[in-house]
């Protein structure tokens, strides 16, 4: 189960994605959350995330902001 802070965090900074690159925005949140909310390992869920960001190089400036959040 994910934190709802964290969840809240997520949907924030999508808002902003949304504005700024609206193309793909919500599959990449819904790879983000499916990403927190999974019951893999800590280094499993670093992997993860290291999947997306590198696949959306648009959203580079997020990958910090991210990865400080709670797993």
């Amino acid at each position: 189960m994910i934190d709802p802070k964290v969840k809240n965090a997520v949907n924030a900074a999508f808002k902003y994605v949304q504005t700024v690159n609206p193309a793909n925005a919500e599959p990449v949140k819904g790879q983000i959350l499916t990403v927190f909310e999974s019951e893999l390992t800590f280094l499993q869920k670093v992997n993860g995330m290291d999947e997306v960001f590198n696949s959306n190089p648009k959203l580079e400036h997020l990958r910090e902001i991210f990865f400080d959040l709670p797993v």
